[in-house]
């Protein structure tokens, strides 16, 4: 977002597809009744809308998609029922990876290097520490709350982390100009001595990648 290469805005959203169409191909599901018994099948589709916001509640840059995810699926003969989506709540992790990893093909083919994280996640080498964390200070709030947390005891799993968020959560500035936002984040790298690596030439055209396997997708089922 600082350096506005709209190649990774494209990978993002090759990446976030691909997460949504594992989601539906694999997970859409819903209850039906038969003479026999209720029973659970597979539809292969949803209703979803895409959010993508470009900066975090701090107004920092910070690319992701909310996917908002109906209550609604529909049958081969075209009734729609109820989406059941316990498949899906208990993949998240699995479609999260599949996001990292479709998000880190797509940006290799534009030439940028990629440092392999754990949990399937990955950080853009040339970006260095001092850089990620002038624009991480959300991050770092929810850390050092949970920091403080973990010290009485208490237990570090995903609730926490979920948690930290929301409490930390403040209301949502109001939209301010693109342009002023730009202008504040560069004066920022100025500010603190920092340096943008260059950007790469790239190597190939974005193309659909063959994955099998986190930003992580923020899925909601609705209704």
């Amino acid at each position: 977002m600082v350096q506005q290469d709209e190649r990774v805005l494209e990978a993002h959203h090759q990446a976030v597809a691909k997460a949504l169409e594992v989601l539906e191909e694999r997970y859409a599901q819903t209850r039906i009744s038969t003479e026999a018994r209720r029973t659970k099948v597979t539809t292969g589709n949803i209703a979803a809308a895409v959010f993508t916001h470009s900066t975090s509640w701090e107004a920092e840059p910070q690319l992701h998609s909310h996917c908002v995810v109906m209550n609604a699926t529909q049958l081969a003969d075209g009734r729609w029922f109820g989406l059941s989506n316990e498949a899906a709540i208990a993949n998240q992790k699995l479609l999260g990876q599949i996001y990292q990893n479709e998000l880190a093909v797509a940006l290799k083919q534009q030439g940028y290097q990629i440092e392999p994280k754990a949990h399937g996640q990955f950080e853009l080498a040339g970006y260095s520490l001092g850089l990620l964390k002038a624009f991480s200070t959300r991050r770092q709030q929810i850390l050092k709350l949970i920091e403080e947390w973990e010290a009485t005891g208490s237990e570090n799993n995903r609730a926490m982390r979920e948690t930290a968020t929301l409490v930390l959560r403040k209301r949502r500035p109001k939209k301010v100009d693109e342009g002023l936002l730009q202008r504040g984040w560069n004066a920022l790298i100025q500010l603190k001595g920092l340096e943008l690596p260059e950007l790469p030439k790239g190597i190939a055209p974005l193309a659909e990648s063959s994955s099998s396997a986190t930003s992580i997708i923020d899925v909601r089922v609705t209704g």
